[in-house]
């Protein structure tokens, strides 16, 4: 029997899927805090303790970056 993901796990698991977290110059919304929660389905403020809690275990890392929006 295996055990459900945790949301550190899905998070894990959805930035390695990203596209964009290949290409460390441009990053689009899925990458966001807002945009990995709107994914997760968990709150942003859930994500963000996560994500700090990752960081701090050196799983990722988190940089401030300016986000790449679709051409309308």
């Amino acid at each position: 029997m295996h055990s459900p993901l945790t949301v550190a796990d899905m998070l894990l698991v959805h930035l390695a899927e990203c596209p964009s977290a290949r290409n460390r110059f441009s990053y689009t919304g899925e990458m966001t805090q807002q945009g990995i929660s709107e994914k997760l389905g968990v709150s942003r403020g859930y994500v963000a303790i996560e994500l700090q809690k990752l960081r701090d275990s050196g799983h990722v890392d988190v940089e401030l970056k300016r986000v790449a929006e679709p051409v309308k």
